[in-house]
Order: structure tokens, then C-alpha cells, then sequence
């Protein structure tokens, strides 16, 4: 009998399954690997983000360098300049020739890259949902920053007692976040509200009166024309009450929009306390905060929450003219920077390729 034992071969031996069984390369089921690299990389971009070069903290805005001849003066500006297509302090729309004797509408009508119903609606919200020539007490401070905010604060008050400007107090239109420290410990996150001032020529608002008292019935019509006496004779009033006009012409008053109910106090002589106010205001607070929440968040973006000014105007714009739409219609972003820089939320610096703009606590 033969010695030879029979024995399976190497390959024909069954293996027991392991308990992780690997996945073939077709496998649905298999994960993918990190992209370390990708992730390295990102990383890699974000640490080589440096700061701007600051060559001075003194940076002039093209508004500033005007020589006004006083606040009347400076507030014809920003009214004559506020729309982008018009503005002779950029031309990134039209040329200066081009600008030269044509109206806003004209121009607007002109610009590429905006529907025909677009353009209508943007000439009626300006027309009809927005004051005539109103501006913040912050763009008039940034325009006037090398004398300081008191003497636009003097100067203000010249003007308005001579019968040539008007200021509303809107309080606590704003909510504002300030935040102080360096993190940790020390950092401190306030939130609040503050009132907002605006300013608007005299004559402006009188005409708006007069307006007002066309359209209505007459019992209205007399109130606005008692209310428009009280307002030439006391140009520094920034309220009325039932000693001034009568209970029955304020009720009807409110109802126009030119006064507002502060308190539903009644003290012991029982007189009501009342605003007086600039109708559709608050659609141009809307816009004036919406640009600063635009700026706040544009510039949070950034690693050291800083961009150069260049880089704020075509983010402002963006693709598609974003700036000529809801909720802005053409508005100018050096209004917003302007009215930013007067409320302390954002300052401005100089660097070797243009104007910087970064983020103060104040938000």
C-alpha cells in the first residue's frame, strides 16, 4: 500500500469569512476617503489671509473734500448724489459726459442689465415711497469729520433757527450690538436700541405740507395749514401738544403723518405729547439700516473683518446690478459707508492700493 496521503491542495482550502469583510471596488456601500489634501489646502488659504497694509488712519472720502459752504450746502450734495447712476463721485455707471445734463430717470432708463418693469419700479418706489432730500445726522458728522461732530452739532442748530432745515428725532428706530473686549473673560455683548436723528431743508418739508393739504377734505387741510404755521414760527420744535393746536386738528394730523404719539402719559393738565415727523420716514430708515446690516455682514465675512473699498462696491453690486433691486433701488453705497462711519459701526484707513474699511464693536 502506498505511503502517499491525500491532501487538498493551497488553493482549493476553504477560508472562514473575517468579520469585516473588505468591499469589492464596485461596492455602492463603500465610503469614501477624507479628501485630506482638499481640506489641507482650504486650510492653508485661510492662514495666508493677511491684514491690510494700514499706511494712515487719516483716509479722505471723496465727500470730504467738497469745501461746503455750510450744512445747507452739504445736504444739497447728498440728495444730488445719493442715486449710483447719477453720483459725480464714481463712474462706474456712465462717464462725466454722459452724466452732464441728464436726469437720474434718463440715466436709470439707459443702464444695461435691468428689465424694463425693474427700471419702473425702482422710479416709483424713489417717486412715491420715499422722503424728498432726507439724510442722517451720521453722513452729515462723516462729511464734516475733520471738524469734529460739534461743529456740525452748531452748525445745525444755526440752521434750524434760521428757518433752514428741519430735524426729526425717530427714537429707538436702531437696534444696535456693541461688543467690547477681546473675547474671553472680558468680552461684554450689549444689545439695545437708539434713537436715530435725520434732517431734511425746511423748504421741503413744507412743501410736503402744503401737498398733503391739496389732496385732503377740508377739515384736514385747515389742521395742516394751523400745523404749518406752528411749524415757520417755531423751527426749533421737535413736538407739539394740545396747548400748541387744538385736540381735534392733532387727531387729524396723526392721521397725515406729520405728527406722531410719543406717550399715552397725561399729566395733571392732561396734555398729550406728540413728534412731529416726516411722513415715509421709516421707508428710508428701512434702507439706510438694511445697507448697514449689508456692510456688518459683508464685513464679518472677512477673516480680520476688513475689506478694501474697491472690494465693498463689487460685492455691493455683484452680478446681476444687486444693488438696483429690493431693498436698495440704486442707492448709493457711499451713503451707507458715510452713515456707518458717522455712527461708529465701521472706520475707514489708507492702504498702498486704495481706501480700507473695517468693523468697529459697534454693530
Amino acid at each position: 500500500m502506498s505511503n502517499i496521503r491525500f491532501t487538498a491542495a493551497n488553493l482549493s482550502r476553504i477560508k472562514k469569512p473575517s468579520s469585516n469583510p473588505k468591499k469589492g471596488p464596485l461596492s455602492p456601500l463603500k465610503s469614501k476617503p477624507k479628501p485630506k489634501q482638499k481640506v489641507k489646502k482650504q486650510d492653508e488659504e485661510d492662514g495666508s489671509e493677511e491684514p491690510l497694509q494700514v499706511i494712515s488712519l487719516r483716509a479722505d472720502l471723496d465727500f470730504q473734500i467738497q469745501n461746503y459752504t455750510g450744512i445747507v450746502d452739504a445736504i444739497d450734495t447728498v440728495v444730488e448724489n445719493q442715486w449710483a447712476e447719477k453720483t459725480c463721485f464714481h463712474n462706474r455707471y456712465y462717464s462725466e459726459e454722459a452724466k452732464e445734463g441728464s436726469s437720474s430717470t434718463d440715466l436709470l432708463f439707459s443702464l444695461r442689465g435691468l428689465s424694463m418693469e425693474t427700471k419702473a419700479e425702482i422710479i416709483k418706489y424713489r417717486n412715491q415711497q420715499l422722503p424728498n432730500g432726507m439724510l442722517t445726522l451720521n453722513q452729515l458728522y462723516s462729511m464734516f469729520q475733520d471738524q469734529g461732530n460739534t461743529f456740525v452739532d452748531r452748525s445745525l442748530e444755526m440752521c434750524i433757527r434760521d428757518g433752514l432745515v428741519k430735524k426729526f428725532i425717530i427714537t429707538n428706530a436702531l437696534p444696535i450690538i456693541l461688543r467690547t473686549g477681546k473675547g474671553g473673560q472680558n468680552s461684554k455683548v450689549t444689545y439695545g436700541y437708539e434713537n436715530i436723528e435725520v434732517v431734511v431743508k425746511i423748504e421741503h418739508y413744507i412743501a410736503l405740507i402744503e401737498e398733503i393739504a391739496d389732496s385732503l377734505d377740508e377739515a384736514t387741510a385747515a389742521a395742516l395749514r394751523e400745523f404749518k404755521e406752528f411749524v415757520e414760527g417755531h423751527p426749533e420744535a421737535l413736538s407739539i401738544c394740545t396747548t400748541d393746536i387744538s385736540a381735534d386738528h392733532l387727531s387729524a394730523l396723526v392721521k397725515t403723518g406729520v405728527v406722531t404719539l410719543t406717550s399715552n402719559h397725561h399729566n395733571e393738565i392732561n396734555v398729550h405729547q406728540y413728534s412731529l415727523a416726516y411722513p415715509r420716514c421709516g421707508t428710508f430708515l428701512k434702507m439706510i439700516n438694511s445697507g448697514r446690516s449689508w456692510l456688518v455682514k459683508t464685513l464679518s465675512k472677512s477673516k480680520f473683518k476688513e475689506l478694501l473699498e474697491e472690494q465693498l462696491f463689487d460685492k455691493w453690486e455683484g452680478k446681476n446690478k444687486a444693488n438696483f433691486r429690493k431693498p436698495f433701488y440704486g442707492y448709493d453705497l457711499m451713503w451707507v459707508l458715510a452713515d456707518a462711519l458717522g455712527a461708529g459701526v465701521a472706520e475707514v484707513f489708507k492702504t498702498p492700493v486704495g481706501r480700507g474699511w473695517r468693523l468697529t464693536g459697534k454693530i
